[in-house]
């Protein structure tokens, strides 16, 4: 069914704004590093000691918490099969070379997303972006309001992504990952 294409494209915007599950980086208001802000189709800037997450086995944990489609009901949306997925739970250990590749690698991502709000700092993120929606499907754009909170060790999210044209969607999901333990 496409709408569950949007939802995967919705929940993965939000997912990009993470920076790959690790802890955010910088941005124009982190003043410990002079980090300058993300330009319109770059992801934001992921270098800086302030956002090093500790090497070691990571999880993380993906809750859809809501799924609507303006219009139509909770009863229909289950009738259509639309109903919130079971957490997606991934484990992956992270090496020191594995973090720094992921932070050189986050530099260079070419989006065509527009941040229109990116401040990860201090401990904090709150990050919000516009998105053409993906080639093959009804044209419109994805907005998405990612906030939270970093550690070296952890990250905790909650994203609310809105698709406007084409078919409307709006979902929110929480995402959690944190390191458990030596890999």
């Amino acid at each position: 069914m496409r709408t569950n294409t949007i939802l995967g494209s919705a929940v993965i915007a939000g997912l990009i704004a993470l920076s790959a599950c690790g802890p955010p980086a910088p941005s124009q208001t982190d003043t410990a590093t002079g980090a300058a802000p993300a330009a319109a189709g770059q992801a934001p800037n992921a270098a800086g000691p302030a956002s090093a997450m500790q090497p070691g086995l990571w999880r993380t944990t993906v809750t859809v918490e809501a799924m609507k489609l303006p219009g139509v009901s909770e009863a229909q949306m289950r009738e259509m099969g639309m109903v919130a997925p079971p957490p997606f739970v991934h484990e992956e250990c992270h090496a020191q070379a594995d973090i720094d590749r992921l932070m050189r690698s986050a530099n260079d991502v070419e989006t065509e997303c527009t941040y229109t709000r990116n401040n990860t700092a201090g401990g904090r993120i709150d990050v919000s972006m516009v998105c053409p929606m993906p080639e093959g499907s009804e044209r419109g754009r994805m907005l998405v309001e990612t906030r939270g909170t970093y550690s070296p060790t952890r990250a905790e999210l909650t994203t609310a992504t809105r698709v406007e044209g084409g078919e409307p969607l709006e979902s929110s999901a929480r995402i959690v990952s944190e390191r458990i333990g030596p890999c």
